[in-house]
């Protein structure tokens, strides 16, 4: 089941994640867009495809988040996640 060290690899493995996206061409865009979306825009960033990227890395975040929930109690029931 979930343990420590997985806890402490997925953390690593999202800090990693996370820093490179960051200083990538993406993560350079999606920076943009956040700080102004119209002048990102204007510059050539097509904002809709960038915006659907940063959603789908957030959500895989949050998949392996609910992995590794999932696996440490090894019975979800609504009341535990509704707290």
């Amino acid at each position: 089941m979930t343990g420590t060290p997985w806890v402490a690899a997925g953390l690593v493995a999202a800090i990693l994640v996370t820093r490179n996206l960051v200083h990538s061409t993406y993560g350079r865009a999606l920076i943009a867009i956040r700080d102004d979306e119209v002048a990102a825009s204007s510059m050539g960033i097509d904002t809709f495809r960038y915006k659907v990227y940063g959603f789908t890395a957030g959500c895989a975040f949050a998949g392996v988040a609910g992995g590794l929930y999932a696996h440490l109690y090894t019975f979800l029931h609504r009341a535990t996640s509704i707290s």
